[in-house]
């Protein structure tokens, strides 16, 4: 799932894309069918869609012109995650064996390759403000790489269960969520751990931050509220009857959350 502007795409078992209108609330005419299904999507300039699917293949739409301009075969484990950073114009591409690509969107060619370990690179950030990439590792590691070259900086061992969800909170804290289900605090500059508890009786899948608080997702079917201050539970939602994928942040009010019993659920902050 990625949002852009106000289109949300979604991705689904039954080998689609789609997009959906949050402002009217619905699904438009924009469909894409694939061969085999598409398991990670990001947005660039507002203008491609990138999409990678289970067989490693990475497409590119031009939204504007409605067209294919890339279609391309990474890695044969598949294409796990994306993340654009804007300022060096590349697309970072995680995939199954645990490789990173750095792919220039302005000439659609691979500019950098790093092998970060054993098993899926599951999630990759960017962080603007310390010109960093963080990737987080199905074999439990969670790499920084500079955003430019893709050097490796450091890295550690997090979860070892292997880690599936990541986020930068603006207190200058990593979390990190793993299949162990606990959620994990680390501090940016020195990466020690500054907290570690059990937050979930799932795999946590994703991770986004809010107005005062952070929001996680699990396979429990569960989707958390969390107090930054304190980390202490606010809300528990149980909207979503299967694993709950994906949350991606609307605005500044609201957010969605996608599930494998195939809904879609808008969600808005009280005060």
């Amino acid at each position: 799932m990625c949002l852009d502007q106000k289109y949300l795409y979604t991705a689904s078992g039954d080998l689609s894309v789609a997009r959906w209108d949050l402002e009217a609330n619905e699904k438009d005419g924009f469909t894409i069918l694939s061969k085999s299904p598409a398991i990670s999507l990001e947005t660039a300039y507002s203008q491609f869609l990138c999409i990678g699917f289970l067989n490693g293949d990475l497409q590119i739409i031009d939204l504007l012109k409605k067209e294919i301009v890339f279609n391309q075969n990474l890695d044969p484990k598949g294409i796990f995650s994306l993340c654009f950073n804007p300022f060096a114009h590349l697309m970072y591409i995680g995939t199954g064996n645990g490789k990173v690509f750095g792919f220039s969107m302005k000439d659609f060619s691979i500019k950098i390759q790093i092998a970060l370990g054993i098993g899926k690179a599951r999630k990759i950030l960017f962080d603007s403000v310390q010109n960093e990439v963080l990737s987080a590792t199905q074999d439990g590691k969670i790499f920084t790489l500079d955003a430019d070259t893709c050097k490796h900086i450091h890295s550690w061992m997090a979860h070892q269960e292997g880690v599936n969800a990541l986020m930068i909170l603006q207190n200058n804290v990593i979390v990190s969520g793993g299949k162990d289900g606990l959620l994990k605090g680390w501090h940016r500059t020195s990466l020690k751990e500054t907290f570690s508890f059990p937050a979930h009786r799932g795999v946590i899948y994703d991770l986004m931050e809010g107005p005062n608080c952070f929001v996680s997702a699990s396979r429990d079917k569960s989707i958390k509220v969390w107090n930054q201050q304190d980390l202490e539970p606010m809300q528990k939602m149980n909207f979503h009857q299967q694993s709950v994928n994906a949350l991606v942040q609307q605005n500044n009010q609201a957010f969605v959350s996608v599930s494998d019993d195939k809904k879609i659920g808008l969600w808005t902050y009280e005060d």
